[in-house]
């Protein structure tokens, strides 16, 4: 009998179990193989396959999820648009009403929160001068580029630590429309 076991990160499994398994690690796809699959298989244009293998992390059942996933690419340019205003420190009476139509529930919170750390990423990373390669917001690499050199990148890792609570308060079970209202204040409250 072979027994297959599936996790994250084994330090979370029990010794006892650890001593008696081989571990092998399942590294994630390039994002080439994944487009390739989303054009071949599911006849997606190339732009289309590029931005979803970009968001899976590697993962072809990610890349499928978020192809069936309807509202996905609404869902995505909604928190795109919440990162830019926080980016830019819009003013909260702004804001606020787009939170209460953000905020439904902790799974949708969770991803939004996600779509806008992977948005001050690449902001980042081009900040920094990286090469496109490892952007995740492919499709919107002109907007993300006219925001370089324009904030210092304390201010960029400091939204990202900003989301990376948000993401903590969310685990703690905290509401989701007052992990989004209070990421908005911590944000406007910064110098």
């Amino acid at each position: 009998v072979v027994l297959i076991l599936l996790a994250e990160h084994t330090n979370s499994m029990a010794d006892t179990i650890l001593s008696r398994c081989i571990v092998h690690a399942l590294r994630p796809l390039r994002r080439q193989q994944i487009t390739d699959y989303l054009t071949k298989v599911h006849k997606l244009s190339q732009a289309e396959a590029e931005l979803l293998s970009a968001v899976a992390d590697g993962s072809i059942g990610k890349a499928e999820e978020l192809r069936s996933q309807e509202g996905y690419q609404e869902e995505r340019r909604n928190a795109n648009l919440l990162a830019a205003d926080l980016l830019t420190r819009q003013p909260f009476y702004r804001i606020a009403p787009r939170l209460k139509t953000l905020a439904t529930g902790k799974e949708q919170t969770q991803e939004l929160l996600e779509h806008m750390e992977r948005w001050y990423r690449d902001l980042l990373l081009l900040s920094l001068g990286e090469s496109t390669p490892g952007l995740v917001n492919v499709d919107q690499k002109q907007e993300l580029l006219q925001h370089t050199g324009r904030y210092p990148l304390e201010v960029l890792m400091g939204l990202i630590r900003l989301i990376e609570q948000g993401k903590n308060d969310l685990e703690r079970n905290a509401q989701p429309g007052y992990v989004l209202k209070n990421l908005v204040i911590r944000r406007l409250q910064q110098a």
